[in-house]
């Protein structure tokens, strides 16, 4: 019944229909990593990905990411204006993403963490999930808990450790989450992940390949919790990705989003950060529609899981 209702939703007839009981404003789409079978990290398929651009392209009006505001002013129900924006910068970007948005012309935003442009290597919630689900270690002690051995004997053991530690690090101060990452990793002995998995993040040479077509926005240097940065860490981590992103691509970029993006994870500090190093829009992960009176340094967005244009519909109509 539900997967009934959600294909009647991405039809003409029912987008159609269901158009007064929507909000008006401007929808914000989040991407990830666009995924294939046997990719290590999981995303939004890349079959899927097609399906939905497709309905977008057909049922919405696609508006780049520096519109937001003004197009909250013209916003139809009827084909609502939608941003599709990505978080990160990892590789399959341009890969696999960005040729499907070229051949449908849906412009996009790409939120880069600029360290990993010029090294590669992963963003630490990555590594610690790579480290966590590849190590030979049977068990870890983690060291903000240094009374209490974890069992990493299952995978299901392994998935839940990676899941209780990323939250418990993403609550810390920096200082503290970059001290017990490293120990952590340190314990848990596992192989190089570009070794085994090649490069996941987009190269300069891969971001200028994209600019067509293709916003670069901020999302940090080395991607920490911004609010639980200390005052000289939070002006460096956004003006050195700013001067990267320009020096690299000579365009000076003017939106950012917040890493994790959740209220908790900026705050009036960032704000100001970001005002004084020019970023004029950022974007959260809070969900929701953008209306007129929304906050421009704390735009809302839509987190699309891995599905089909169905359950991408359905997300846009029950959103408010």
């Amino acid at each position: 019944m539900k997967a009934a209702l959600k294909r009647f939703l991405a039809s003409r007839a029912g987008w159609r229909l269901c158009a007064p009981l929507r909000p008006r404003g401007v929808y914000v789409l989040m991407y990830h990593r666009i995924s294939a079978p046997g990719d290590f990290f999981g995303g939004v398929s890349v079959d899927n990905f097609r399906r939905q651009m497709e309905w977008l392209r057909d049922h919405c009006t696609p508006v780049w990411p520096e519109d937001v505001l003004r197009a909250t002013q013209y916003a139809r129900r009827g084909k609502p204006p939608v941003v599709v924006t990505f978080d990160d910068g990892y590789r399959d970007f341009r890969t696999r993403a960005w040729p499907i948005l070229q051949e449908l012309g849906i412009p996009a935003a790409v939120f880069l963490a600029t360290q990993f442009m010029d090294r590669g290597g992963l963003l630490w919630t990555e590594q610690l999930e790579w480290a966590v689900r590849s190590s030979k270690a049977t068990e870890v002690v983690p060291p903000w808990q240094p009374d209490a051995a974890v069992l990493l004997e299952t995978e299901a053991e392994r998935r839940a450790f990676v899941r209780a530690a990323k939250e418990r690090l993403k609550d810390a101060e920096d200082d503290d989450r970059r001290r017990w990452l490293e120990s952590l990793l340190d314990r848990l002995c596992a192989a190089d992940p570009e070794s085994v998995l090649g490069r996941q993040m987009l190269s300069w040479e891969d971001v200028r390949a994209c600019t067509e077509n293709t916003c670069f926005g901020g999302h940090s240097h080395t991607h920490p919790i911004l609010s639980r940065v200390k005052d000289g860490g939070l002006d460096h981590e956004i003006r050195t990705c700013r001067d990267r992103i320009e020096g690299e691509t000579g365009r000076y970029p003017k939106t950012f989003a917040y890493p994790n993006g959740r209220a908790s994870d900026f705050d009036g500090r960032t704000r100001a950060t970001l005002a004084k190093h020019g970023f004029g829009l950022s974007f959260s992960t809070i969900e929701g529609v953008n209306r007129p009176e929304t906050d421009r340094l704390a735009l809302r967005r839509l987190h699309n899981w891995d599905s089909g244009a169905g359950e991408l519909a359905a997300l846009m109509a029950r959103t408010r």
